[in-house]
């Protein structure tokens, strides 16, 4: 025995064990569904109606909060949870209550649970519970999220949590054995919501089509969105519908290097100046077609009137200094020597309130374009008029005026007077609901528009 012990104290001593991979060369762990094809979904044909749980709204309002003190994306965790069901069903519909069921034709309901616990660690629940049309209940689906550590990164643990959850959510609807049975037996519909009529809307609008674009080299596009501001109060949903608008001109053939993208910290008024005055005049060609689109706070300078795009680093006290006028902008792309340009503006300019701000003491105030110093070449489409006041959706996750904006690219219009035509209804129903009046506006008039500034083939 005292022979063993000794020959084992020398093989320690000399360092003659077995080695131990380090974690820099052992291969990394993937997801284990990685490479392998799941086949479709059981209710790929089906149209669900999701209802949010007053824990879900909860969870989301507790979110918008807890972003003040640590920066994860908020709106990537509610897009993900919104996968659970985009990557099951055909369709998804968002209902308030199961009544809005009648409004429109799902095959299903689903009322959708999370709950978000907070300690030392952050864990997601999530549950969801499905109905008939007639309110018999299906299935229960219940996971019940990892707990993850505060330690280190917060804002990674927080979305490494959720994003577990949800994935986890969306494996267990698709292998629910009693939604299996009854999708077998379902008769599904497609879901009927008119743009005319008030209702629930179709939550689908990140799932962009094939359009089956040719590549537009020579176009080109400034997008910013600026929704968590150095010293103001947040844009609501900003940061998100820009990189949804990105996306969408990505499909449309738009090159990602001929694509100018800043957001949040990244949109100070040095960086707008030099995208607006400097990259896009070095870029563009004759035969370019330019799009520019703004989502954040607007504001009045009070002694001028004028309206100002307020940047990152913005100070509505101070606009003439940290602001960047609107008359500049469109003078800047009146100017490039380009085919079209087409701006978009989510926002107000009134400092009424909304997307917009206001020195202090001052008061709200009219804004008023002059369509006469807007070149032929230019269409401006902006989601409100006058000292309306531009508004967001907490449910869809996105300002108003870009959810609808898409969502008529989605339905077919191609260019900017078929998508005005069919976005303004909207637009001002969805306000109504809200107790706001929000109109969208369009220069030069929608006549002198017509078959031209044509967004997608």
């Amino acid at each position: 025995m005292k022979t063993f012990i000794y020959i084992c104290l020398i093989i320690l001593v000399s360092g003659c064990v077995i080695p131990v991979p380090s974690q820099s060369i052992q291969p990394k762990r993937l997801d284990p569904l990685a490479g392998i094809d799941v086949g479709p979904s059981p209710y790929s044909e089906l149209t669900v109606g999701v209802i949010m749980s007053e824990n879900t709204k909860s969870s989301t309002r507790f979110g918008q909060e807890g972003r003040r003190w640590v920066n994860f994306d908020l709106e990537k965790i509610i897009e993900r949870f919104d996968d659970a069901f985009r990557h099951n069903f055909k369709t998804v519909v968002k209902l308030e209550k199961m009544d809005d069921a009648n409004a429109v034709h799902v095959d299903l309901i689903a009322v959708f649970d999370r709950y978000t616990e907070v300690s030392r660690n952050i864990k997601f629940d999530a549950s969801v519970i499905f109905f008939t049309p007639d309110r018999s209940e299906i299935d229960t689906v219940k996971v019940e999220g990892i707990s993850h550590s505060f330690s280190g990164l917060p804002a990674k643990s927080i979305e490494t949590a959720a994003f577990d959850t949800a994935r986890r959510l969306e494996a267990a609807i698709r292998s629910s054995a009693k939604l299996r049975e009854f999708a077998k037996s379902a008769s599904p519909h497609k879901a009927a919501v008119y743009a005319s009529k008030k209702g629930p809307v179709i939550i689908d609008i990140h799932h962009i089509p094939d359009f089956q674009s040719s590549p537009r080299p020579d176009d080109l596009a400034v997008i910013i969105g600026i929704e968590n501001y150095k010293s103001l109060p947040m844009s609501d949903h900003s940061k998100s519908d820009a990189a949804v608008i990105k996306d969408y001109l990505k499909a449309f053939g738009f090159q990602e290097r001929n694509i100018e993208f800043a957001v949040d910290a990244d949109a100070t008024k040095s960086a707008i100046e030099k995208a607006i005055e400097a990259w896009l005049p070095n870029r563009v060609k004759k035969d370019s077609k330019v799009f520019v689109y703004y989502s954040g706070h607007g504001a009045p300078e009070p002694n001028t009137s004028d309206a100002y795009i307020v940047p990152h680093d913005g100070d509505p006290n101070y606009l003439e200094v940290t602001g960047y006028p609107l008359k500049r902008l469109y003078d800047r792309l009146g100017k490039l020597q380009v085919a079209e340009v087409i701006v978009l503006l989510d926002s107000c300019f009134s400092g009424a309130g909304g997307r917009s701000v206001l020195a202090q003491g001052a008061r709200p105030l009219v804004m008023i374009t002059d369509i006469k110093t807007i070149p032929s070449n230019m269409a401006i489409l902006s989601a409100t008029q006058g000292s309306q006041i531009s508004t967001s959706s907490p449910e869809k996750g996105h300002g108003i005026f870009t959810y609808y904006f898409l969502k008529a690219i989605k339905d077919g219009k191609k260019n900017i007077a078929e998508i005005y035509e069919y976005i303004k209804p909207l637009v001002e129903d969805e306000a109504k609901q809200i107790n706001v009046q929000q109109s969208p506006g369009i220069s030069p008039d929608i006549e002198k528009l017509k078959g031209r500034f044509i967004l997608r083939k």
